[in-house]
């Protein structure tokens, strides 16, 4: 899914590139640490936002 050169992901489809759980993916939107977009039920995730926020965890550990 593409808008204005973004590129949005389903939850399943963020799950894949990051790595994560859908619970930590919704803890992270619940902490405000990853935002997330709502279309009508669908959720979708900025892989831009996914790439930053692996980033910022890949920091925190090292």
């Amino acid at each position: 899914m593409a808008n204005n050169g973004k590129q949005y992901l389903t939850v399943k489809e963020a799950i894949k590139h990051t790595g994560l759980s859908r619970a930590t993916l919704h803890r992270a939107f619940q902490r405000g640490d990853l935002a997330r977009i709502k279309i009508g039920v669908a959720t979708r995730y900025d892989v831009d936002d996914l790439d930053a926020y692996m980033v910022g965890l890949k920091e925190t550990v090292a």
